[in-house]
């Protein structure tokens, strides 16, 4: 992880901290942190819950949608706010290790939608990627 800088580093941990509070039965917690400059503005975790702005495939049942940790942390916040931010998606194992996060297809569209900058993510426990979404 020495590859990414202080202000991601900090981001991580809120997002990490995020997750490993979120208690919604799932295998694996998923938290983000929207990051604009050195402050994290907001953190969001895996919610079961419809997304009425995510376009989303017409023939799935939106009963068994969920909101993704990367939309949580941007739903709500003001557009000017995102444009030009970064999100930092983490995957938190029960064993409390970071694991693969990529963003999903339909995130990443939203990301783009909203002009979020950059995506990093965890990979394994020591090592993020990131997404250039611009």
């Amino acid at each position: 992880m020495s590859e990414v800088g202080a202000r991601v580093k900090k981001a991580i941990k809120y997002a990490k901290a995020a997750a490993l509070k979120c208690n919604d039965g799932f295998q694996y917690r998923h938290g983000a942190a929207l990051l604009r400059g050195n402050k994290v503005l907001s953190t969001g975790v895996n919610q079961p819950r419809p997304v009425s702005w995510v376009h989303y495939n017409k023939r799935q049942d939106p009963f068994f949608l969920t909101m993704h940790a990367e939309i949580s942390c941007i739903h709500g916040i003001d557009g000017n706010k995102i444009r030009g931010s970064t999100v930092v998606v983490v995957r938190v194992s029960k064993n409390q290790v970071l694991t693969n996060s990529k963003p999903c297809g339909t995130c990443i569209h939203e990301m783009r939608r909203k002009q979020v900058s950059k995506c990093y993510y965890s990979v394994a426990d020591n090592q993020i990627g990131v997404l250039d979404l611009r």
